[in-house]
């Protein structure tokens, strides 16, 4: 289930460490007074970056941490979802973010997977949910998943594995 591509977008700090950056670059062509400013300048702009890289997950850790999967799926339309693919996009989604998810959460911009954590993740939920990952090409969804709510959808419109169909009770 790849994820469709989205701009690359830099962030506020991004925008600004690079700034930052620059500037100290042309100052140090400019003044060419030596190399320590532009290697402060250089470490004080990747900090930046270092430090906003992991803000937003700790700000989602802090205000998620009472949710659980009963708010999930609480957040979901009743008895319109299958609970399998709820309980395993659920529970797959979490183990990789640390934090708990929304249906409302963009795989790209909120979560932060990429395409290939997509495919290994979706063949994983696909088993967990018993469904089969076959011609997924066909699927409605298919290259339109884009949240989270997007991927229940996704694996509700593929087709169950024969073995979880249902069962029987072998009379021999």
């Amino acid at each position: 289930m790849p994820l469709p591509k989205e701009p690359r977008q830099l962030g506020y700090f991004g925008i600004s460490a690079f700034i930052v950056t620059i500037i100290i670059i042309l100052a140090y062509i400019y003044f060419s007074t030596g190399s320590r400013y532009l290697v402060f300048g250089v470490v004080a702009a990747f900090a930046l970056l270092f430090c906003n890289s992991g803000f937003s997950q700790k700000k989602k850790e802090r205000e998620r941490k009472e949710e659980s999967i009963c708010t999930f799926s609480k957040a979901l339309p009743a008895r319109e979802h299958d609970t399998w693919v709820v309980r395993a996009v659920y529970e797959e989604a979490t183990r990789i973010t640390n934090f708990p998810i929304r249906p409302s959460d963009r795989l790209g911009k909120d979560l932060g997977f990429h395409s290939d954590d997509l495919d290994d993740l979706a063949y994983e939920i696909a088993r967990r949910a018993g469904r089969s990952m076959e011609n997924s090409e066909v699927n409605l969804m298919f290259e339109r998943v884009t949240t989270i709510l997007d991927m229940v959808t996704f694996f509700e419109y593929q087709p169950k594995e024969p073995d979880r169909i249902g069962f029987s009770i072998n009379a021999d």
